[in-house]
């Protein structure tokens, strides 16, 4: 899952199997997080084993709520530091086209609270 734009996820947040940052995050019975999508694919072809250890596991799989949270979490910061930036972009463009001290200042404290 990649969202457009947006810089490479922290490690942790990759599911091990795609190498991509997990939508849909469970911890398999060797007790590491992947991806729902990319494990049950795992499972479905006949693997009884750990992708990661080659030991045998279970293939119950429990919701990892704490990791899904921190991803989403991550992805709104990263989202909302894309539109700030595109903000700064925007004033600091402006700043060439000021005719009035009072629109410089407005400017000027717009990009300070930026």
């Amino acid at each position: 899952m990649t969202t457009p734009d947006l810089p490479d996820c922290p490690k942790f947040m990759e599911c091990p199997i795609s190498q991509e940052r997990m939508e849909d995050p469970v911890v398999a019975g060797d007790h590491h997080s992947y991806d729902r999508t990319f494990i049950q694919a795992w499972f479905d072809k006949g693997n009884a084993t750990s992708p990661l250890t080659r030991d045998v596991i279970s293939q119950h799989l429990a919701p990892n709520q704490s990791l899904k949270t921190q991803i989403l979490e991550w992805v709104e910061d990263q989202l909302l530091g894309k539109a700030d930036m595109q903000k700064l972009d925007n004033l600091k463009a402006k700043i060439f086209s000021v005719t009035t001290s009072e629109e410089a200042l407005s400017i000027v404290t717009q990009i300070r609270v930026l």
